[in-house]
């Protein structure tokens, strides 16, 4: 093995264009603890309460638009449900649709307890949309875009009618762009709903069509959106990884 040296690594003249730079330290009027590329180049981004002083179970959210030419950080409005009340986007999850909408799901209630409410953010016009309720409450979801541009949704905690958490919503659902269709449960490893999902799925849009879940539990599933849905276990040694989980990992 070499000698270990400190020295920088030699690489020659570098183009900032080409292979990025880092920048000073800038200030943001909130922890982007969410934050997602917009079509236009601008970063859309919010935290978990606006304000130090805020609570941290606050049930609305102001998310904000940093402009990476100018620097400039602006508030969109706040997403609201259709009766006008508003809601947290803390622990949702996101996916850009085909038309460059930003569709969120899910949100913050308390911890471990998600919001039923799924919202659509328009670049163009810095408007959010409330869309149908889903069936129950997401904490922690994943969202996907589908190859057709449906988007799909996996689990997210909830309360349960004792207002306690419950883990997790096994139920996926597609966003069908007018409505929600829903899809076969998760199974899980032995009896039905016996292992709930995971939260934070990570899961990928295979070549044939079908979702692969690849993690954070060690064994792999795939989902068919078709019809009711169906999943289908990986089975032998190659749809468990060493019998290894991959928590936090990500797409």
């Amino acid at each position: 093995m070499a000698d270990r040296t400190d020295a920088p690594l030699e690489t020659g003249t570098q183009n900032p264009a080409e292979m990025g730079e880092w920048s000073e330290v800038f200030p943001l009027p909130n922890a982007a603890i969410h934050a997602h590329l917009l079509p236009n180049g601008k970063v859309l981004f919010w935290g978990r309460r606006d304000l130090p002083s805020g609570t941290l179970d606050d049930q609305f959210c102001t998310p904000h638009v940093w402009d990476p030419a100018t620097g400039a950080s602006v508030p969109t409005p706040q997403p609201k449900r259709k009766d006008e009340t508003t809601f947290n986007l803390f622990c949702a999850g996101h996916s850009t649709l085909p038309d460059g909408k930003l569709l969120v799901v899910g949100g913050h209630f308390k911890d471990g307890m998600g919001v039923d409410q799924a919202s659509l953010y328009d670049f163009e016009t810095n408007k959010w949309t409330p869309l149908p309720v889903m069936n129950n409450g997401r904490w922690y979801p994943t969202v996907v875009t589908l190859a057709d541009g449906r988007a799909l949704v996996l689990s997210g905690s909830f309360a349960n009618g004792d207002g306690e958490n419950t883990q997790n919503n096994n139920i996926p659902q597609i966003w069908e762009g007018t409505g929600w269709r829903t899809l076969a449960a998760f199974p899980g490893d032995g009896p039905p709903n016996a292992s709930p999902i995971e939260l934070f799925p990570c899961v990928h849009v295979a070549p044939d069509g079908r979702v692969f879940m690849s993690g954070p539990a060690a064994r792999s599933w795939f989902l068919d959106t078709e019809g009711a849905g169906n999943w289908t276990a990986l089975a032998g040694p190659g749809g468990i990884r060493d019998n290894a989980r991959r928590d936090y990992a990500r797409q």
